[in-house]
């Protein structure tokens, strides 16, 4: 009898084991479930997450110009109805075949594109009339302007992107510039690659030359400066290796000084460059009165030697754009004839 009922006892047990291992298995197998779901559930999200939406080339590029100062011109599209206000810059999106709608009012040498253009006024005195008749959605022109002319643009709602284009080097640095931003890069580099190739040329033939001692002087008709290193001209002496005598006299970040002839004595150039940036007609007459009825300018080398050249307005007027190059050329033939 005994062992009967432990027998009973033993089933009884392992009915109760096999039970439990039932009800365990399967909530086992519910939990592995439920974790299986709620890592399905989790790829989804994380997958959904990490995918980035397709972008353009032209959405990555950001539209933005940079002035010298490091303000920044944004854009939400590219700019379309451009007015450019500066005779230099002009040229430049010329030669890029980039579409101008206004150009700053010149007598100088324009290209046939740009002569059909409406001329709106010089940089010292825009004509905001017609400026806002074009509509434009950039207007460019010379940083030198930017205090005068910045708040005239603003408050006629207008943006304006004022450039560096003082210097021989910034044609070059400003074609680089706005072949990346108008996506003619390729163009852009093809222009330069001539010029620098130019450039080369004539810094290779001046090589091993006594450098010459050089006065630029500035005339209007009221008065006259000598240009610095940092003037358009005097940076051109400057690459050709001349020694430009207003540095010599005094040192400065300006583009002139008043003009001392007995500094200039002192310094005795080998070579004076006189330039304008009015009528030369005009001004050629203050010039011959003040070298001929001044007896010290006699005691000059350039002078004495007969060095004195007066610049051809079409190059030295003020930056003239793509004919940097041009200029550098002629220069040379003065400096190291």
């Amino acid at each position: 009898m005994r062992l009967k009922k432990r027998s009973n006892i033993l089933i009884a047990s392992i009915g109760i084991l096999m039970f439990i291992t039932v009800v365990l298995s399967g909530c086992k197998a519910k939990e592995a479930e439920e974790t299986e779901k709620r890592m399905e559930t989790t790829t989804e999200i994380t997958a959904s997450a990490t995918v980035e939406p397709t972008v353009t080339k032209e959405e990555e590029k950001q539209l933005i110009l940079t002035e010298a100062d490091g303000t920044e011109v944004v854009f939400e599209k590219m700019p379309e109805k451009i007015v450019v206000i500066s005779y230099a810059t002009s040229t430049i999106m010329d030669s890029l075949g980039i579409n101008l709608a206004g150009i700053s009012s010149t007598k100088r040498q324009l290209t046939e594109t740009l002569k059909a253009l409406p001329m709106v006024g010089i940089p010292m005195r825009p004509d905001i009339e017609k400026i806002l008749t074009i509509e434009p959605d950039l207007v460019i022109m010379s940083h030198v302007f930017k205090g005068a002319q910045e708040k005239m643009f603003r408050d006629n709602g207008l943006k304006a992107y004022f450039i560096n284009n003082q210097g021989y080097n910034d044609t070059i640095d400003n074609i680089r510039m706005f072949g990346d931003f108008f996506n003619k890069s390729e163009k852009a580099e093809g222009l330069i690659d001539d010029i620098k190739e130019r450039e080369e040329k004539i810094l290779n033939g001046i090589k091993g030359k006594s450098s010459p001692k050089v006065l630029i002087i500035f005339g209007t008709t009221q008065s006259f400066q000598m240009a610095t290193s940092y003037s358009y001209s005097g940076s051109m002496v400057k690459m050709l290796g001349g020694d430009n005598i207003s540095d010599m006299v005094k040192s400065t970040e300006n583009s002139y000084l008043p003009l001392s002839v007995e500094n200039v004595i002192l310094q005795n150039p080998d070579i004076i460059l006189r330039i304008t940036h009015g009528s030369w007609e005009s001004v050629k007459d203050s010039f011959k009165s003040e070298f001929e009825d001044n007896d010290l300018w006699n005691t000059v080398s350039a002078v004495k030697n007969k060095r004195v050249y007066d610049l051809d307005p079409g190059l030295f007027h003020a930056n003239p754009g793509m004919k940097v190059i041009d200029a550098l050329e002629y220069l040379a033939g003065i400096m190291y004839p």
